[in-house]
């Protein structure tokens, strides 16, 4: 496990899946902050293309679990939004998942460019 020094922040999307995502940040977090952020499109349902209704409730009280902060923004530009969200937090490691379909944005390559001293994690 790397482990990291400074704050760790989890990106995540509304599925339960997310857990993986958000016990692996606590992991790397060395027991600093840690941050859940989920990114929402404007004109975007909250929940996607999610059929659980259940899911967004579910991933706050993992948050909470681990005495997180879940934070749910909506934005034009996800990347540009998780950028400014680890530089006010001063994020040290960003954890989050593999995104979609072959030929999706790639966020995680995005972030390491425009944030070369914060580690990405690719879970």
């Amino acid at each position: 496990m790397t482990e990291t020094h400074g704050r760790t922040m989890v990106c995540v999307t509304v599925q339960r899946t997310c857990e993986r995502l958000i016990r692996e940040g606590a992991r790397h977090s060395a027991g600093e902050k840690l941050t859940i952020l989920h990114v929402v499109h404007p004109g975007q349902a909250l929940m996607g293309f999610n059929d659980d209704p259940g899911a967004l409730e579910y991933l706050y009280e993992i948050a909470r679990e681990y005495g997180a902060e879940m934070s749910v923004i909506r934005a034009d530009d996800v990347v540009d939004t998780i950028a400014e969200v680890a530089c006010k937090n001063h994020v040290a490691c960003i954890v989050m998942g593999m995104g979609g379909p072959r030929g999706s944005h790639n966020y995680a390559e995005a972030l390491r460019a425009r944030l070369p001293q914060v580690t990405v994690i690719v879970i």
